[in-house]
């Protein structure tokens, strides 16, 4: 079912408003998911490798995230954003592997 758009009072964008709200719409899942947020921070810190995999829209938020972890990290962290269709394809591949 097709509904009439809404009139707009500001921008006429839509993507105008989702780009502006995109701090607080990430404030708001780091807050509200906190825990887990924590969690992966102790997993990742003791990993040896972490390889940031996605495909579409999700490899280009892995590409953020590589982008983000390397300033959390510094130079040397290497923290590649990996195009799904070219991750390693084996069965005994994990995606964070801890430090020995």
């Amino acid at each position: 079912m097709t509904t009439q758009a809404q009139q707009r009072d500001s921008h006429p964008y839509y993507m105008h408003d989702a780009v502006l709200g995109q701090p607080d719409a990430i404030a708001q899942v780091l807050d509200a998911e906190k825990n887990a947020v924590s969690e992966l921070v102790e997993i990742v810190a003791a990993a040896e490798r972490v390889r940031v995999v996605g495909i579409g829209t999700s490899w280009h938020a892995a590409l953020v995230g590589e982008y983000l972890l390397r300033i959390v990290g510094g130079e040397r962290t290497h923290v590649p954003g990996i195009h799904s269709s070219s991750a390693p394809i084996r069965r005994n591949w994990a995606p964070v592997i801890p430090s020995s």
